[in-house]
């Protein structure tokens, strides 16, 4: 019997999810800084991730408080995917990662 219940998504729960090597896109929030762009890709690439420059765009909040950074970099596996949320969840501002 499955003990799992299906997927709205479809496929398996193992099937779901990234494709690995794939480029993958990944949104830093935080604090609004003059060198909160700098501290975001500088973030990605010390983690030895390999950032698509033409990809980084920022938005700014309502009350400019706090500014997005997205961008996208290549992951060979999983642990690329993982170690950029880490990199990024260690910068001090940092408020969420999606």
């Amino acid at each position: 019997m499955n003990s799992q219940p299906p997927s709205p998504f479809g496929g398996a729960p193992e099937q779901r999810g990234f494709e690995f090597p794939c480029s993958v896109e990944i949104t830093a929030v935080g604090v609004a800084a003059a060198d909160w762009v700098e501290r975001v890709t500088g973030a990605i690439m010390a983690a030895g991730l390999a950032l698509d420059p033409d990809s980084v765009r920022t938005r700014d909040s309502s009350g400019g408080k706090y500014q997005s950074v997205t961008l996208a970099f290549h992951a060979e596996a999983r642990e690329h995917y993982e170690a950029a949320h880490n990199a990024l969840r260690a910068l001090p501002g940092i408020k969420w990662t999606l």
